[in-house]
């Protein structure tokens, strides 16, 4: 056995795929936790979430009225409604990512209905 003796290149090799399937594995547990893991859902299951986090903001929404009027007399209420306010818009923006791939759908649809006409017609 040699002084550097270690690892084969093979070893090394699974070693780093292993270490890259667990860190892809944690990015998609992250993003089904957040709900835009848009690959595996449906369209239904899309437009449900969407239902969800609406439904989560609104009731924010209607907390941070009257929050509002607190944190003008305690400031630790003013950092609570500033980090509701942040949820809030995280939420909207991840709205907005899902109906984003709702359009794109679509459109792929129409495309492929665009395309069997065109050849169709030749």
């Amino acid at each position: 056995m040699g002084l550097f003796s270690g690892k084969s290149e093979e070893e090394k090799k699974r070693e780093v795929s292993e270490k890259l399937k667990v860190e892809s594995d944690k990015i998609k547990n992250a993003l089904q936790a957040l709900g835009i893991d848009l690959g595996t859902y449906s369209e239904d299951e899309i437009r449900e979430k969407n239902k969800m986090d609406l439904t989560v903001i609104a009731s924010t929404l209607s907390l941070d009225t009257a929050g509002k009027v607190l944190s003008a007399l305690n400031m630790s209420n003013y950092e609570r409604i500033a980090l509701s306010n942040h949820d809030t818009f995280m939420r909207q923006n991840w709205i907005l990512i899902r109906q984003a791939e709702l359009q794109i759908r679509l459109l792929e649809k129409i495309l492929d209905t665009l395309n069997k006409k065109e050849v169709e017609k030749s």
